[in-house]
């Protein structure tokens, strides 16, 4: 799995480079492409221009829950894997964080 992230969706030759991307796995040079932190616009877009991806990597946590709408939807109807990562805030929910200078600063901001 090779994963693809792009910052900034203005620069549009995320789109060229993903074309090659999919040459190569044509080519038999990588078996599968994933993407990091693409939003469901801009996968549907890649997925149109006949590019074959098969995951996207995105924060999903108990606060930050907006993948489980349009792009859950997208993704189970399109066969692509959410690969989800901060899904218990490093810790934050735990009693790991209580009473340190950390949650502190936290408090007071």
């Amino acid at each position: 799995l090779l994963q693809f992230h792009w910052w900034e969706y203005s620069n549009t030759y995320y789109m060229s480079s993903l074309q090659y991307l999919q040459e190569m796995k044509e080519n038999g040079i990588i078996r599968q492409i994933g993407l990091t932190n693409f939003d469901t616009d801009h996968l549907e877009m890649v997925m149109g221009q006949g590019i074959s991806i098969v995951s996207n990597q995105v924060q999903y946590s108990l606060l930050d829950t907006r993948p489980a709408s349009k792009m859950a939807k997208f993704c189970s109807e399109n066969r692509v894997r959410l690969l989800c990562y901060g899904t218990l805030l490093g810790g934050f929910l735990s009693e790991r964080f209580l009473g340190t200078e950390r949650l502190k600063k936290l408090e007071t901001s």
